[in-house]
């Protein structure tokens, strides 16, 4: 998808984001449907990536797919030092954001990219303050009485880890909040989603995209 203002013209860079949804971390490979989603963005000025209810998957798969998008965002970096406050990354998470998934928000938010880099969470009534928190990686192992036993095969995080905050809380169809406070006073431009079945609005398609995309926009 590309996500631009209305009535902008392809020169209005800064106001075109790309928006990439990763359902899973499982799966024969990840890395390569993922980098050439990224290198067949025309050029933008940010990316939305939807985590919503992805519950993880492999760990390196979650690492190598990190480094790919921060690779890409290295780019927007010029821009970046221009307004240090432009959010280039919207991590649109729900509180079924898990394990890997989080391992990606928290390895992006380290990649140089934190103060780019807005935690958005939608989709859920009220929307969850931050996702599920699981930093280990499991492995099921079938028992013979039809149970199954799950082994921990790696950890990446603490003991204890509670999940990642959310910067930004969405209703799907609602006004992007900072802890209870509207985002920007100036208000929110309506924007015009295109996608390979033309413009959609929000009422048609999904709201927390534009919401993620209103909440970095207004942070230019």
């Amino acid at each position: 998808l590309n996500i631009s203002a209305p009535g902008a013209g392809d020169a209005d860079v800064k106001d075109s984001l790309g928006y990439l949804k990763i359902i899973t971390f499982n799966g024969p490979e990840v890395l390569g449907p993922v980098k050439s989603a990224l290198r067949d963005f025309p050029e933008i000025g940010g990316l939305v990536v939807d985590l919503r209810d992805n519950r993880g998957g492999r760990l390196r798969e979650a690492r190598l797919a990190s480094l790919e998008i921060a690779k890409a965002l290295e780019a927007l970096q010029p821009r970046q030092q221009q307004n240090p406050q432009a959010a280039t990354l919207g991590l649109l998470v729900t509180s079924n954001t898990a394990s890997a998934s989080e391992l990606m928000v928290t390895q992006l938010r380290g990649q140089g990219l934190q103060s780019s880099a807005l935690v958005i969470s939608c989709g859920e009534d009220p929307p969850s303050t931050r996702t599920y928190g699981k930093s280990e990686e499991q492995e099921a192992i079938d028992l013979s009485d039809g149970g199954a036993l799950l082994l921990t095969t790696s950890r990446w995080g603490p003991e204890g880890f509670k999940g990642v905050p959310a910067d930004v809380l969405c209703s799907p169809f609602g006004v992007p909040r900072w802890a209870g406070t509207a985002l920007a006073p100036r208000g929110f431009r309506r924007l015009d989603i295109a996608s390979a079945r033309g413009k959609f609005s929000t009422e048609e398609e999904d709201g927390c995209v534009q919401c993620a995309a209103e909440a970095m926009l207004a942070m230019r």
